[in-house]
Parts: C-alpha cells; sequence; structure tokens
C-alpha cells in the first residue's frame, strides 16, 4: 500500500529537494525497493507535488487483476484489482505513489479514485465472485469519507456490496481498534466483506484477526517462499487455516510462484490462493491455466475435505 513514513521521507526529505524513484516497481504491494534506489534525478518538492495532483486529478492509473484461486475446484473466487502508476512517471512505483499520497494527507483522495477505476474495470463476473479492494486502515476514518460513495459505483457497475472485498493491510499498524472497527462496520452493516491483508509480515497479525474478524485472512508470500522445504513455514500456514475454519474465516495463500510451492500450501488445507504460478497481474482480468492446475490440485480434490465456501 504505501512506504513507510519514515523511509519515504528519508528519500525525498520533508522539505526541498529529494532524489525520486525510478518507473520501476517489482509489485503493487511495495515489496521492491529498487525503484527508490536507482533514480538519480533530483527534483523539487513543489514539481512531484504538481505531477501528483495532476495524475490524481486525472485519474492516470492503471488497474490490474489478479486471480483468486480455489483450491478445491480450480475456479476464481474472484481477483484482486492493484494499482500501478503512469509507466513514464516518477509515480510508476506503487510504494512511492501511495507513500506521497500518505505524505500530503492524500491518501483516501487516492484509495478512492482507485477503488472507481477497479469497479469500473473489472468487467462481468459470476454472482458468488469477488474483487479485493486494498485499503488504509486510515481511510476508514478519513474526515472527507463520504457514505454511499463506493456503493454508487458498484451498483452502477451492477455488482452487489458481497462481491466486494476490503483488504484491511497487516502492514500498517491499528492503534485504536475500537474507532477503526466502528467506521469499518459501516461497510459490513451494507454487506461488503474484509480481509486481512499481509498476516505473517510483522505487526500485529493475531490482534488484528482477532479483532477485525475478518470474512478472510491473506497470508503474506514471506510465510510461502520456500513453503516446501520448510516445515516451520507449512506448520505456521496450517496453524492459520486451522484458526479460520474455528473462527468462519478463509486462508488466502499469497505469492505463491512455482509448483512446489503450491503442492505443499494446498497440503495445508489452505482453501484459496493467488500468485504469479496461478496467474500473474492483467488487464482485462487474468484466469489461471487450468491444464497446469489439475495435476497440483487434483488431490485436494479427490479428498473431498474442502468445507464450503464462497
Amino acid at each position: 500500500m504505501g512506504l513507510v513514513l519514515e523511509d519515504f521521507r528519508s528519500r525525498v526529505g520533508d522539505h526541498g529537494e529529494g532524489v525520486l524513484p525510478g518507473p520501476e516497481a517489482k509489485d503493487t504491494k511495495g515489496r521492491s525497493d529498487a525503484a527508490l534506489r536507482n533514480q538519480p534525478q533530483a527534483v523539487s518538492r513543489a514539481a512531484l507535488v504538481s505531477e501528483f495532483r495532476e495524475i490524481l486529478n486525472g485519474a492516470r492509473l492503471a488497474i490490474v487483476y489478479q486471480p483468486v484461486v480455489c483450491f478445491c475446484s480450480g475456479e476464481v473466487l474472484g481477483w484482486e484489482a492493484l494499482t500501478r502508476g503512469p509507466r513514464t512517471s516518477r509515480f510508476a512505483s506503487p510504494q512511492f505513489l501511495f507513500g506521497f499520497a500518505e505524505e500530503l494527507g492524500l491518501l483516501y483522495a487516492l484509495e478512492k479514485v482507485c477503488r472507481r477505476l477497479a469497479l469500473e474495470g473489472l468487467g462481468a463476473v459470476e454472482p458468488h465472485q469477488k474483487v479485493f479492494l486494498n485499503i488504509h486502515p486510515s481511510t476508514v476514518r478519513d474526515p472527507n469519507f463520504v457514505r454511499g460513495e463506493t456503493m454508487a459505483v458498484v451498483r452502477q457497475v451492477g455488482l452487489r456490496p458481497d462481491n466486494v472485498v476490503f483488504e484491511v493491510t497487516e502492514r500498517h499498524c491499528i492503534v485504536d481498534f475500537v474507532g477503526f472497527n466502528r467506521a469499518l462496520e459501516h461497510y459490513r452493516s451494507q454487506g461488503y466483506l474484509v480481509a486481512v491483508d499481509d498476516v505473517g509480515s510483522g505487526f500485529s497479525s493475531l490482534q488484528s484477526i482477532a479483532e477485525i474478524r475478518p470474512d478472510f485472512i491473506k497470508i503474506d508470500m514471506s510465510l510461502v517462499r520456500g513453503i516446501n522445504a520448510n516445515p516451520v513455514k507449512r506448520a505456521l500456514v496450517e496453524t492459520f487455516t486451522s484458526l479460520a475454519e474455528k473462527i468462519g474465516s478463509f486462508v488466502i495463500v499469497e505469492g505463491i510462484e512455482t509448483e512446489e510451492e503450491l503442492a505443499a500450501v494446498v497440503g495445508t488445507g489452505a482453501r484459496y490462493g493467488q500468485g504469479y504460478f496461478l496467474a500473474r497481474p492483467a488487464f482485462p482480468k487474468s484466469y489461471p491455466r487450468r491444464d497446469e492446475l489439475t495435476r497440483v490440485l487434483a488431490p485436494a480434490a479427490s479428498r473431498g475435505s474442502c468445507r464450503k465456501g464462497f
């Protein structure tokens, strides 16, 4: 979703001149820092602000969609909508784009535009399918928040609230859970679903799950990389899967990049997953390669042990 502000300020500066990121970015989750290291050009803060506002006001953002796949059936549960800045812009890096918006106090304004573009660009979906939208914990309590804005767009594109899942990133610590849940309840009361994202990346995963009571628990890629050769990571994913079942939630395992990782994740009992091995983010929205998944997913389907999902 964005940079840690201290790191952001150290690279751009609170005032005056700063070093700008280049257009490279590994993904929209802000997990590659290369874009913030490889740009030698120094540009004034005023120029940055002007460029950012032009992008925001013109909605010059691209949305790509990565599918979330059911391991029992191989079908698509839904798509996570990921934002990319203009490719030729200094804000092509998603982590820089969202970090700068947070620095300017315009994170809610940026997320609002991203939500609208994501919903408008999704295209046709089945009645049970979802679109996953990332939200920063602070934006649900932003003073500029206007009730009904998201619902208007949802209805305009022919969706229902239960087609929409708000992903609350676990990479940003929530201090006031009481106030946050009060604001989040506004969405839940209308039928929207909630996911806790990046679980296992740090901060307070267990507290976030206990306080938010999410419909989905999204396991961070850090627990997935090399899981096929790491029994501790496998045990952790199994633990989260067991916890999810007991509280009426479902695990989605992110960042699956190899066949071996997919086989290991399926073996943990997790129901859903996403990652480059399944399908890369794309526009129009992408679908998994069913023929390549059949061999790996067949054991899970044959066990018939998957509990009813969404």
